[in-house]
């Protein structure tokens, strides 16, 4: 009886830490020191929907949102600054001199981004208002859950959205036609939470919609995690803002 129980315990402590291996998980208590360190301010839209934002250059030139993973849900403003696009947005962005504003916002902790996404949409329509963003310069990123986010927004809300990167990242195939804009997929061959093949299946689905450009990227070797950690280099960036060299 006693080596039944070991056993079972045992399965229990492995299942636990294959699920904590599988699925990005932000730190509990994001330290207030982070928004120093980055440079980012806190803010709240419409009474309720948090979150941060750089100090960008002016006149601002383009406006970059980024949704982050499922391990940044909460209410603290903090957690989606773990999201993996962060730090490396805000340094290219430093090192390259652009004028770009990168907003930051939080889903809550229960239903994600299905809850906020209009609010999002709306933050977005403020900032494109508020600093005379021209439509072009208006792109969107989402690491995993915060992926499945961006494919509803850019479905949902039809060119408010020039280009979308997707990381690690599933979507609805039948959401493809009621898109326009350019997409970039990135993906690692290897990633066993949501798999290659899913987004394999969306680059397909998106390039039957001629108002879309699909561009899918495979991370060889690459899970969900490192996938996510590796795809957003400089080459990504460049994509974003029309550096890729020919």
């Amino acid at each position: 009886m006693k080596k039944l129980l070991l056993v079972i315990l045992l399965g229990i402590i492995s299942l636990s830490v294959l699920a904590q291996r599988r699925v990005p998980r932000a730190t509990q208590d994001v330290s207030p020191a982070l928004l120093k360190t980055l440079q980012v301010e806190q803010h709240t839209f419409e009474g309720s929907l948090p979150y941060c934002q750089n100090k960008p250059q002016v006149p601002v030139e383009a406006l970059v949102v980024l949704l982050h993973g499922r391990s940044g849900n909460g209410t603290d403003n903090l957690a989606q600054l773990t999201n993996p696009a962060v730090k490396p947005l805000l340094t290219y962005v430093e090192q390259t001199g652009k004028r770009v504003l990168v907003l930051m916002p939080q889903a809550p902790q229960r239903g994600g981004w299905n809850t906020v996404e209009e609010q999002v949409a709306r933050l977005v329509s403020f900032k494109i208002r508020e600093y005379h963003l021209p439509a072009d310069k208006v792109y969107i990123s989402g690491v995993s859950m915060g992926g499945g986010g961006v494919y509803s927004l850019m479905a949902k809300h039809p060119g408010l959205f020039n280009k979308a990167v997707l990381v690690s990242a599933g979507g609805r195939a039948d959401m493809a036609p009621k898109m326009k804009g350019q997409f970039l997929l990135i993906h690692g061959e290897q990633d066993r939470v949501i798999p290659f093949t899913r987004a394999e299946q969306m680059a397909q689905a998106l390039a039957q919609n001629k108002a879309v450009q699909v561009d899918l990227w495979p991370l060889a070797g690459r899970g969900h995690i490192d996938g996510a950690q590796a795809a957003y280099s400089a080459k990504t960036w460049d994509w974003l803002f029309g550096e890729q060299t020919k």
